[in-house]
Protein backbone atom coordinates (compact mmCIF):
# COMPACT_ATOMS: atom_id res chain seq x y z
CA UNK A 1 0.00 0.00 0.00
CA UNK A 2 2.85 2.37 0.77
CA UNK A 3 4.37 1.77 -2.67
CA UNK A 4 1.03 2.41 -4.35
CA UNK A 5 0.54 5.62 -2.37
CA UNK A 6 4.06 6.77 -3.24
CA UNK A 7 3.53 6.08 -6.95
CA UNK A 8 0.17 7.86 -6.90
CA UNK A 9 1.80 10.85 -5.26
CA UNK A 10 4.57 10.94 -7.86
CA UNK A 11 2.04 10.69 -10.70
CA UNK A 12 -0.09 13.41 -9.12
CA UNK A 13 2.87 15.75 -8.78
CA UNK A 14 3.94 15.07 -12.36
CA UNK A 15 0.43 15.85 -13.62
CA UNK A 16 0.35 19.00 -11.50
CA UNK A 17 3.69 20.17 -12.91
CA UNK A 18 2.53 19.55 -16.48
CA UNK A 19 -0.78 21.32 -15.86
CA UNK A 20 0.92 24.29 -14.24
CA UNK A 21 3.41 24.62 -17.08
CA UNK A 22 0.85 24.29 -19.86
CA UNK A 23 -2.08 26.02 -18.13
CA UNK A 24 -4.36 23.04 -18.65
CA UNK A 25 -7.01 22.30 -15.99
CA UNK A 26 -7.52 18.93 -14.34
CA UNK A 27 -10.64 18.24 -16.39
CA UNK A 28 -11.08 17.81 -20.14
CA UNK A 29 -11.92 21.15 -21.73
CA UNK A 30 -13.54 19.36 -24.66
CA UNK A 31 -16.24 18.21 -22.23
CA UNK A 32 -16.66 21.61 -20.54
CA UNK A 33 -20.24 22.84 -20.66
CA UNK A 34 -20.77 25.43 -17.94
CA UNK A 35 -19.71 29.09 -18.35
CA UNK A 36 -17.38 28.58 -15.38
CA UNK A 37 -15.63 25.55 -16.89
CA UNK A 38 -15.32 27.31 -20.25
CA UNK A 39 -13.77 30.34 -18.53
CA UNK A 40 -11.28 28.12 -16.67
CA UNK A 41 -10.29 26.49 -19.97
CA UNK A 42 -9.46 29.86 -21.54
CA UNK A 43 -7.63 31.38 -18.56
CA UNK A 44 -4.18 30.03 -17.73
CA UNK A 45 -4.22 31.27 -14.12
CA UNK A 46 -7.59 29.66 -13.41
CA UNK A 47 -6.48 26.44 -15.10
CA UNK A 48 -3.40 26.42 -12.88
CA UNK A 49 -5.58 27.04 -9.81
CA UNK A 50 -7.76 24.11 -10.87
CA UNK A 51 -4.74 21.81 -11.09
CA UNK A 52 -3.53 22.90 -7.65
CA UNK A 53 -6.96 22.32 -6.13
CA UNK A 54 -7.31 18.91 -7.79
CA UNK A 55 -3.97 17.83 -6.35
CA UNK A 56 -4.87 19.14 -2.88
CA UNK A 57 -8.25 17.40 -3.09
CA UNK A 58 -6.67 14.05 -3.97
CA UNK A 59 -4.33 14.34 -1.01
CA UNK A 60 -7.04 15.50 1.39
CA UNK A 61 -9.37 12.69 0.29
CA UNK A 62 -6.61 10.16 0.95
CA UNK A 63 -6.38 11.37 4.56
CA UNK A 64 -10.10 12.01 5.09
CA UNK A 65 -11.75 10.12 7.94
CA UNK A 66 -15.12 10.29 6.17
CA UNK A 67 -14.76 10.03 2.39
CA UNK A 68 -18.52 10.38 1.91
CA UNK A 69 -18.52 13.74 3.70
CA UNK A 70 -15.47 14.76 1.70
CA UNK A 71 -17.21 13.92 -1.58
CA UNK A 72 -20.25 15.93 -0.49
CA UNK A 73 -18.00 18.86 0.42
CA UNK A 74 -16.38 18.79 -3.04
CA UNK A 75 -19.71 18.49 -4.88
CA UNK A 76 -21.03 21.49 -2.94
CA UNK A 77 -17.87 23.42 -3.72
CA UNK A 78 -18.19 22.72 -7.47
CA UNK A 79 -21.81 23.89 -7.38
CA UNK A 80 -20.78 27.09 -5.58
CA UNK A 81 -17.84 27.63 -7.96
CA UNK A 82 -20.16 27.23 -10.94
CA UNK A 83 -22.42 29.94 -9.49
CA UNK A 84 -19.60 32.34 -10.43
CA UNK A 85 -20.53 32.01 -14.09
CA UNK A 86 -17.74 33.58 -16.14
CA UNK A 87 -16.60 35.97 -13.37
CA UNK A 88 -12.83 35.41 -13.27
CA UNK A 89 -12.34 37.03 -9.84
CA UNK A 90 -15.14 34.99 -8.28
CA UNK A 91 -13.77 31.75 -9.73
CA UNK A 92 -10.23 32.58 -8.62
CA UNK A 93 -11.33 33.42 -5.09
CA UNK A 94 -13.29 30.18 -4.90
CA UNK A 95 -10.19 28.20 -5.82
CA UNK A 96 -7.90 30.09 -3.43
CA UNK A 97 -10.16 29.62 -0.42
CA UNK A 98 -10.89 25.96 -1.01
CA UNK A 99 -7.29 25.04 -1.88
CA UNK A 100 -6.19 26.67 1.36
CA UNK A 101 -8.84 24.75 3.29
CA UNK A 102 -7.85 21.44 1.70
CA UNK A 103 -4.15 22.02 2.30
CA UNK A 104 -4.82 22.81 5.95
CA UNK A 105 -6.42 19.35 6.26
CA UNK A 106 -3.25 17.55 5.13
CA UNK A 107 -0.48 19.71 6.56
CA UNK A 108 0.80 18.87 10.02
Amino acid sequence: NVNLAAQASINSCKKEDEGLEMGVPSFECGKATSPTELTICTNKELAQADVKLANAARSAKFFADDTQAFSTFMKTWIKNRNNCGDNVDCIGNSYKGTTSTLNSQIEP
